[in-house]
């Protein structure tokens, strides 16, 4: 509704403003005859109230009288019907008592009309009730011509007491009643010892001409009151156009349009006006167009400067953080290297000492392999001696064996001439007797040197068979012994030749150990060089940090001040974004894409690219002076980019149970938020937005690709996914 009546002239707003208050007083009006109306018609219900109420007290009299034994309660009921058919108010109205009969009552009294008295009140012309109240605050219910007198036992079934309305003709002065039917509120109350209703009916016709006469009235004030306002607002509209110098209306229009920041606007003044308002806004609006014009051009200056000067510190600091990288990597393949060397030099003197002990080793061989040569010699000599004397052995066995079987023979021939001699003693019969026990004797004794011999026999023949083994055995082992003296004179000349070998070795392997030693001090040198430079690179690294967090606190301000330039239009006054002082030379990239920032996974790689593009474009629109305009679709960019990348990633992680999971997928929680915000400032047209996003993405570039994602490439190159 207010938008609408800025496009109306004052007159008419002024007009608008009579007419509301004229509705505002119709309104008054109206809730005041309404309420006149409702009084009017409370004090109708009260005054029916207390007349019945005041009847019901003279039928409780009699009833207490019949209680108490003073009447009896037919005499009661006679004498208390008489008592109320006399009583009225206002001249004509009376009181009616019906009973509480089904379906429709008898009447017990009517004061007017007696032929009433003691009939069941069923006539149609009875069915004109319109409405009932329950009690005294009900709410109105419709009953639609209702026998009035079945209304009148309704209401007090249920409350006890209410009012009912209904449509009666009026009686006529000299007897008689009216043909036209006028609105009647009656009060009827139960009297329950008794089983009647009392009751009483006031017409309330005269309520609605009370209000009709009261609308009239007022609303002629009203129009009264309303021409004279309009009036009024004539006067007005005259003295506020002139003070304005046109409609309000266009004074709004071209004061809104300046506090919007146009400025560019004619404001047409009527002839020799210099004191109007729309004067003084004309001289405001061009005093502050000269004055935002200088201010555009500087803050536009400061500002291109600004985002040209982070754009260098950015490339600056990015490759400060690159080399720093670098150096680290650096300093680690050389600290990896040193402890190569040291395990080396420690592995060369190991073998400079074992080079000795194989020196040692050889030279004791040496001299063990000539000791064996001598003793194989002694051997060789030993076992010929060994032999000449076993064969020498052999023969004297040969010989013992002949003079066994001579002395076999022997006892042979003794055992056969001690039988014969026992047998010429067995003839020789009790002579002979003694020399046969010598005899057998004898022969006993020829038997046992027979046996003896045998065995003796036998036992040469044994140690002949492995004397003459044994004579095999020295001559096959004479020539192996012969072989083992040769070679092992060829063992002790290879011992002394790895003797002088390991002499040699054990040479070079000193120098390689002193070699070693002098590089391990010279990579020591080195690794104390590289931090060094690595201490240098931080503090240049922190400097330049500094420096673009001032320059990021300057843009701010600058941009801000920018921005709040910007809201104004000054016409031809105002610096359009025109080319920065870098336009006519190539804008380097703020990086390319190189070896180095691989990290081994080919599609990984591919979309890191297209970050990289992304950087390198904000880059050159910045050293341009024009990062504020191409932020917003950067931003965009950005945005389907963690959306691709990082869901990407986040499949091969699930994918592949990536054991880092958890840490990396909330360094991309951490990204998106800052993504989000950084478009949350854009969209809120915060200006400085291009140098913050400059940096984030430098960041991301350093500190997450370089260190996250090739983390995650190493682990699932090592599963073969490159």
């Amino acid at each position: 509704m207010a938008l609408n009546l800025r496009n109306l002239k004052l007159m008419t707003r002024l007009s608008l403003t009579v007419a509301a208050a004229f509705l505002v007083m119709l309104a008054i009006v109206y809730q005041s005859i309404t309420t006149m109306h409702q009084q009017l018609y409370e004090d109708r219900q009260l005054k029916t109230r207390h007349l019945v109420e005041t009847a019901h007290g003279v039928l409780a009299g009699f009833q207490d009288m019949q209680r108490t034994g003073t009447l009896t309660e037919e005499e009661a009921k006679r004498q208390a019907i008489q008592a109320v058919k006399r009583l009225r108010y206002e001249e004509k109205e009376y009181f009616w008592i019906q009973d509480l009969g089904k379906p429709v009552p008898r009447m017990v009294m009517h004061a007017t009309v007696p032929a009433l008295d003691g009939k069941v009140l069923d006539e149609p012309r009875f069915n004109k009730a319109t409405s009932m109240s329950e009690g005294l605050h009900g709410k109105p219910v419709p009953l639609d011509n209702r026998n009035l007198f079945v209304a009148f036992n309704d209401v007090v079934e249920r409350t006890g007491h209410g009012f009912v309305e209904y449509q009666w003709p009026k009686p006529i002065a000299g007897g008689g009643t009216t043909k036209e039917l006028f609105m009647k509120l009656s009060y009827v109350k139960k009297f329950e010892p008794w089983g009647w209703v009392i009751g009483s009916g006031i017409y309330i016709d005269d309520v609605d001409a009370l209000f009709r006469q009261h609308a009239k009235r007022t609303g002629t004030l009203a129009i009264l009151g309303t021409l004279g306002l309009l009036a009024i607002s004539l006067f007005v509209r005259r003295s506020i156009f002139r003070d304005f110098g046109c409609e309000p209306q266009a004074a709004e229009g071209f004061t809104s349009r300046i506090a919007q920041g146009d400025l560019t606007g004619e404001i047409p003044l009527r002839e020799g006006d210099e004191s109007s308002i729309l004067f003084v806004l004309s001289r405001m609006q061009g005093n502050l167009r000269e004055m935002l014009g200088g201010v555009s051009q500087n803050a536009f200056k400061i500002q291109r400067n600004l985002e040209s000067l982070s754009s260098q510190s950015n490339e600056i600091n990015l490759a400060t953080q690159l080399q720093a990288g670098v150096i680290e990597q650096t300093r680690s393949a050389i600290t990896e290297v040193s402890a190569t060397v040291a395990v080396v030099n420690q592995l060369a003197q190991e073998t400079v000492d074992r080079s000795q002990g194989v020196v040692n080793r050889a030279q004791e061989g040496a001299k063990v392999a000539g000791e064996v040569t001598v003793g194989m010699r002694a051997i060789s000599d030993t076992i010929s001696a060994s032999s000449a004397q076993v064969t020498r052995l052999v023969e004297r066995t040969r010989e013992i064996e002949s003079m066994a079987t001579v002395i076999k023979d022997i006892a042979d021939q003794t055992n056969l001439l001690a039988l014969n001699a026992a047998i010429e003693a067995a003839h020789a019969g009790h002579l002979g007797k003694g020399f046969a026990v010598v005899a057998d004797e004898v022969r006993k004794l020829s038997e046992r040197t027979g046996r003896a011999t045998g065995e003796i026999s036998q036992t040469l023949q044994a140690i002949q068979a492995d004397t003459e083994k044994l004579v095999q055995g020295m001559e096959t082992a004479t020539p192996l012994i012969e072989s083992g003296v040769l070679r092992a004179g060829d063992a002790a000349d290879s011992l002394r030749a790895i003797e002088r070998e390991a002499e040699a070795t054990l040479g070079k392997m000193g120098d390689l150990a002193q070699a070693t030693g002098t590089q391990s001090r010279r990579i020591e040198e080195i690794v104390g060089n590289v931090r060094d430079v690595m201490a240098a690179s931080s503090k240049t690294e922190a400097v330049i940090d500094h420096s673009l967090a001032t320059a990021s606190e300057l843009g701010v301000a600058a941009n801000d001040l920018f921005g709040m330039v910007k809201r104004f239009q000054i016409g031809d006054l105002q610096t359009a974004d025109g080319p920065s002082s870098h336009a006519g030379s190539a804008v380097r990239p703020l990086m390319e894409w190189t070896p180095a920032l691989q990290v081994g996974h080919s599609e990984i790689d591919r979309q890191h690219q297209k970050l990289i593009d992304l950087a390198n474009r904000l880059n050159a629109a910045m050293q341009a002076g024009h990062g504020r305009a191409i932020s917003g679709e950067i931003l965009q960019e950005l945005v389907d980019y963690t959306v691709s990348h990082f869901g990407f990633e986040e499949g091969l992680m699930h994918t592949h149970a990536y054991s880092d999971r958890e840490a990396h997928l909330e360094e991309h929680r951490k990204l998106i938020q800052s993504v989000t915000e950084f478009k949350r400032q854009f969209d809120a047209g915060q200006a400085s937005v291009s140098i913050e996003l400059m940096g984030f993405i430098r960041d991301w570039l350093v500190n997450h690709i370089l260190k996250v994602d090739k983390a995650l490439a190493r682990e699932l190159a090592s599963r073969g996914l490159a």
